[in-house]
């Protein structure tokens, strides 16, 4: 007899182990000889017709799946591989005891990360802390925990697996491909679209009006031209609406399906003939043109000359920042300081000699002496700077001393305020003459339409020329086919779909505030990671006491600080265990005036925003209000604020009620305005109304003190 679990044999194609009592082979002649069970006959096969597999692999199904043509076979007791040279076959046994054979190329096998013992205790600690997230279902079952007790298999070909468990791999890296820009772009949404199709997980900082969406949306394209699948998940449904949205205006929503919520896929399923239809003008949108690889390398070389362009930009919006704030600056010097007249300097110099001599006069005075080389080294340096400020200034001692260098640093500085701002000013008519030449808008736009054409060129030969759109009954993997863009709430992402089914990529917008174990749910779905979000605005809310619960949990884990829900976001987790994973800071700020954005670039983004909007002398655009002295706040609530907002701000702006909106840190003073000022004004808390925009925004801080609370400076942001 031939134990079934390290033999078989297979005659004709079928499997007979099971019926065979022995079996041998003769080389003269040379046959594969068959005693079948109860038969005592030998039966002799030419030995290409007989399959005697030998020394299988085995594989444990707690930690192994297999798929066959992509579907998963379940409930497997039993999985082993056998060899045989260049070819694999596999046999498995059900959870009832009966036994199937595969051939290898219909089969693929996919391991769990979570055998690997720091992925375990990772999972273990993101389960217990899903316990804590208070959504319930209407019988009060916990729906996170539920979503995290269904799971015992985490891909390890997914971006769950990276995450779970950094150490045991690294992010993979891909040759960039030929890329479109359908929805325009900038120079820093250039260099975040080549980032997530060069890496496995990439991150996108995106500040508010720097074109997140915009971003998102070039990469969904390029994914689509490619043929791929992806997951656009966000923390709000109103995010990810907002990517149907400006899909929808260009004719693209039948591509999508928006899942996530039980109502939301019955709404699918009940809806796709109408609302997901294919255009009907779609074979219009087939170009021959762009058949040939010729007109995709004109879209490169269009992108390519955009670069050049977008440098220029990037200084001119520099240099009108650097040339803002040193007016302001030079402004507080000359009511500030006292500049000695009898010291002149002899001759004009470039702004960055004055600033490199201001500096090393600054660096003079302050010199403390550090030892015996210290000291012979300073004594050089001072013989030869005496020598060139003598040669600099009038007005100086013949033998000065390093006392008489703190009367030479203002005059320095005045010098550096009237020189500097003369240098910007030539440098910001020359770009802007510059850029009149090359009319960048045009150039954008034709990079903009020539994309656009390609995708739709490339839509209508997929979806054109008769194609009949499938209705699904259900939500299958099969229905990824016909809508390769999925939208879902983070919190809904491992519910869309089989756990097998993993997404070629997912896209996580507002990631800044999403919890670490929602967030890793997402990435259990998908092979590659773009994580969106901004690390200076609101992060996930926690209260005190499940701050305290978390940290116990983490405690008894050992978990390590990258994971720790009780203080990360979710994105601030993944730039911890990715720090080599590319992070692009989206730049370019379009959306507010630049004395609005510039408060928040210098006070929270050190001043590396580009402000693309201009300054055209607008009065009072970013205004304090006092109230009259007293303390007027009620714990949240300040009826003198709701006061001064109805009778004195309304009335000074310039905008209609629906453009403006009013924002608090606290719901009682949200709903005392609601009840004032009725329903014409959008007013909401600060975390509500992130993300939205409006003409004209009002602050009710509530405090009469400064609280911890209100002066976060991710609220404030």
């Amino acid at each position: 007899m031939y134990a079934p679990r390290k033999n078989r044999i297979i005659i004709d194609g079928e499997d007979k182990t099971d019926s065979v009592e022995r079996c041998w082979y003769t080389s003269r002649p040379n046959r594969c000889h068959v005693i079948f069970c109860n038969f005592p006959r030998t039966y002799s096969y030419v030995p290409s017709k007989v399959l005697w597999l030998k020394d299988p692999m085995v594989f444990d199904p707690q930690h192994c799946h297999l798929l066959h043509k992509g579907r998963r076979i379940e409930p497997l007791s039993y999985i082993a591989a056998f060899q045989q040279g260049s070819r694999r076959f596999w046999y498995v046994e059900y959870a009832n005891g009966t036994g199937a054979h595969y051939k290898g190329a219909d089969v693929e096998l996919v391991r769990s990360c979570l055998e690997e013992p720091p992925a375990q205790d990772r999972f273990a600690y993101l389960r217990e802390v899903a316990e804590l997230n208070p959504l319930k279902t209407d019988d009060g079952q916990k729906l996170l925990l539920m979503q995290y007790q269904k799971i015992d298999f985490v891909s390890d070909r997914s971006a769950a697996a990276l995450y779970l468990n950094p150490g045991k791999d690294s992010p993979r890296q891909f040759p960039v491909p030929q890329l479109i820009y359908p929805f325009g772009c900038n120079a820093s949404q250039q260099r975040a679209i080549q980032a997530a199709f060069g890496n496995q997980i990439s991150i996108i900082q995106g500040p508010p009006g720097t074109g997140k969406t915009q971003t998102i949306l070039n990469i969904v394209a390029n994914l689509v031209v490619q043929e791929k699948t992806v997951l656009v998940v966000s923390n709000n449904n109103s995010a990810i609406e907002n990517v149907v949205e400006k899909l929808e205006k260009q004719g693209l929503r039948f591509l999508t399906a928006l899942l996530g919520s039980r109502e939301r896929k019955t709404a699918f399923v009940e809806t796709q003939a109408i609302e997901k239809s294919i255009p009907a003008e779609i074979d219009s949108w087939y170009s021959a043109g762009t058949d040939s690889p010729e007109f995709l390398r004109t879209i490169q070389s269009e992108a390519e000359s955009l670069q050049t362009v977008f440098e220029q930009q990037e200084r001119l919006a520099r240099a009108r920042q650097e040339l803002t704030g040193l007016q302001t600056e030079q402004l507080h010097f000359e009511q500030e300081t006292t500049i000695d007249p009898a010291i002149t300097l002899r001759r004009q110099m470039p702004s960055a000699r004055l600033l490199m001599l201001w500096n090393e006069l600054q660096a003079a005075v302050e010199w403390q002496p550090n030892g015996l080389f210290d000291r012979w080294r300073e004594a050089v340096r001072w013989f030869l700077l005496k020598r060139r400020i003598r040669r600099l200034f009038d007005g100086l001692p013949r033998h000065p001393k390093r006392q008489d260098l703190q009367r030479l640093i203002p005059l320095l500085q005045r010098s550096y305020y009237q020189v500097r701002p003369e240098e910007l000013t030539a440098e910001i008519e020359r770009i802007e003459k510059l850029l009149a030449t090359s009319d960048a808008p045009a150039m954008v736009a034709r990079l903009s339409d020539d994309s656009m054409r390609y995708l739709r060129s490339r839509l209508a030969a997929r979806y054109g020329k008769g194609h009949k759109r499938p209705i699904f009954q259900h939500i299958t993997p099969e229905l990824l086919k016909e809508y390769p863009v999925v939208l879902s709430t983070t919190f809904s992402s491992r519910s869309n779909f089989r756990a097998e089914t993993l997404f070629d990529y997912v896209i996580m917008d507002e990631a800044s505030q999403v919890s670490s174990e929602t967030g890793a749910l997402a990435l259990m779905c998908a092979r590659n990671a773009v994580i969106v979000g901004d690390s200076m605005q609101l992060p996930n809310v926690i209260t005190d006491a499940d701050r305290l619960r978390m940290q116990a949990i983490a405690a008894k884990h050992t978990i390590d600080s990258r994971y720790d829900c009780a203080v990360l976001s979710f994105l601030e987790s993944v730039c911890r265990v990715f720090p080599e994973a590319p992070q692009t800071l989206l730049r370019e700020h379009y959306r507010c005036h630049p004395k609005i954005i510039n408060f928040c670039n210098q006070r929270f983004y050190g001043g590396r925003l580009l402000i693309m909007t201009e300054d055209h002398g607008e009065p009072d655009v970013i205004t304090a209000w006092r109230t009259a002295p007293g303390h007027h706040a009620r714990g949240p609530f300040n009826p003198r604020e709701i006061e001064t907002i109805r009778r004195e701000v309304l009335p000074s702006l310039p905008c209609e009620q629906a453009e403006i909106g009013i924002i608090s840190p606290y719901n009682e003073q949200v709903n005392a305005l609601h009840r004032e000022l009725g329903g014409g004004i959008d007013v909401a808390t600060v975390h509500k109304f992130q993300g939205r925009e409006k003409e004209a925004i009002i602050l009710s801080t509530v405090d009469d003190q400064i609280t911890a609370f209100t002066d976060d400076p991710n609220l404030l942001n």
